[in-house]
């Protein structure tokens, strides 16, 4: 990436940072930085079923790095080895079109766990057939079946006790998909001691983990690999940062997909089966690639390393980065631009994968220029949407410079309105129509979809 875009870019930030005003200016996910096949994916997605692109490109993202697990990690310098896992936010109002986009980039994911639980039920009934044997029988036809073990790829919804124990079992890695990311946080509750959260501090960072149980004993897993993903409603951000999740870290390490969304009429284009199949392969292909383990058992990932021009332009970009972190007057968003120098990295090793699967690279060994470039523009976009996210959950709604009947009129209009609705609504709170269609000209509050047609920012 030219070093004078990113500056100019860097500069644009600081200007924002310093506006109480939300972010007018949105970045659109580059989906130009995938290979021409996911690019057509997602283009058709779009064009078929009106998936916002940003939402299925990060969902993409997201279920490669899933595929992917302990089976390959980047080493940036020595002592410093960095994995795939993200933990991802798809952002939007109710009816934004966030669950489908991602239901369709995890499918691949979902047709390969049926087959493994499949192969599982079949296992179950060779092992009941073979402990209903005698031991003189199992020792004449030399069986030893040990009790089979369910290949997972996802869970949702399950204790912190349970994710532990599944992963204990599927080393390569495991995904946490939660339709609804809030119930993720609210997990975090159901313990005093916040061990919960530092559990998943933890499993960010890849560190072991280890399982204390008193039937079983001490169980660790030495590479944790648990990406997580979900949707949250823009109303909810807040919950995010209660019982100061915003002071530890942990919001820093979300990266969140939160486009300007404009709902769109239906389309009456069908998605050609093809681009689905397009994409199961990718990521079958990616599942297929070695897991290599250690004497213990333990995963052991092959390390890709930065090519001479790749590493140059990482570290130029960083030290960009450095420049307007410590110019910066804000230590929430200097925390925030600090984890995206790590998911940088990370990104670069997503992408150097998906384009050896895709043929468009030979495997190397080696991060290239083009996937670091991308890796830089996706945390560029990552960026843009955390400074986004950071506004609303500062308060700084321009709804804060209006008084409170101004506040109760939007709270009572729905998402999306017409002129009408909006007038009658503010007469019955003693607004005049004048008033009322002021209100709508306001660009900080209302979007128009089309004439007479208004929907809320907030």
């Amino acid at each position: 990436m030219n070093a004078e875009v990113i500056r100019a870019h860097f500069a644009g930030l600081k200007d924002q940072v310093k506006r109480s005003a939300p972010k007018k200016t949105e970045i659109p996910f580059p989906v130009e930085v995938f290979p021409k096949v996911m690019q057509g994916i997602i283009s058709a997605t779009h064009e078929c079923l009106k998936f916002p692109k940003d939402y299925t490109a990060c969902s993409m993202l997201w279920t490669a790095s899933v595929a992917i697990g302990n089976s390959y990690a980047i080493q940036v310098k020595e002592g410093w080895i960095a994995g795939g896992v993200l933990f991802l936010a798809l952002v939007g109002r109710p009816g934004a079109n966030k669950s489908h986009p991602l239901s369709f980039a995890i499918k691949p994911l979902i047709s390969v766990e049926d087959e493994n639980f499949h192969q599982y039920k079949q296992d179950c009934e060779r092992y009941e057939c073979y402990n209903n044997l005698s031991d003189d029988e199992k020792k004449d036809h030399g069986i030893d079946l040990g009790k089979p073990i369910p290949k997972r790829i996802l869970v949702s919804d399950a204790t912190a006790e349970a994710i532990g124990e599944i992963h204990n079992h599927n080393k390569r890695g495991i995904g946490l998909l939660m339709d609804e990311l809030i119930g993720w946080i609210k997990n975090f509750n159901r313990y005093n001691n916040g061990s919960v959260l530092e559990m998943w501090l933890s499993i960010w960072s890849m560190k072991p983990l280890v399982l204390d149980r008193k039937m079983d004993g001490c169980k660790r897993i030495s590479r944790t690999y648990i990406p997580v993903a979900g949707t949250i409603q823009t109303g909810l951000l807040n919950e995010l940062a209660k019982d100061n999740k915003n002071l530890n870290g942990f919001l820093d390490r979300i990266l969140f997909a939160f486009p300007e969304t404009i709902k769109e009429p239906w389309s009456q284009k069908e998605l050609s089966t093809n681009h689905a199949e397009k994409w199961e392969r990718i990521i079958r292909d990616i599942i297929l690639l070695e897991c290599p383990m250690d004497e213990f058992g333990n995963p052991k990932p092959r390390i890709y390393t930065y090519s001479l021009s790749a590493r140059e332009e990482l570290f130029e970009w960083q030290t960009l980065n450095t420049k307007i972190i410590n110019d910066l007057n804000n230590e929430a968003l200097a925390g925030i631009y600090t984890k995206i120098e790590e998911y940088c990295v990370r990104f670069s090793l997503i992408l150097q994968i998906i384009y050896n699967i895709c043929g468009d690279h030979n495997d190397n060994g080696q991060i290239s220029l083009q996937a670091t470039t991308g890796a830089i523009k996706i945390a560029e976009y990552f960026r843009a949407s955390a400074t986004k996210v950071y506004d609303i959950m500062a308060n700084t709604s321009p709804l804060d410079h209006h008084p409170a009947s101004v506040k109760n009129f939007y709270a009572k209009l729905p998402d999306e309105f017409k002129t009408k609705l909006a007038v009658e609504m503010g007469a019955k709170l003693k607004f005049s129509e004048r008033v009322v269609k002021r209100l709508l000209n306001d660009g900080n509050l209302f979007s128009r979809v089309m004439h007479g047609q208004y929907e809320k920012k907030w």
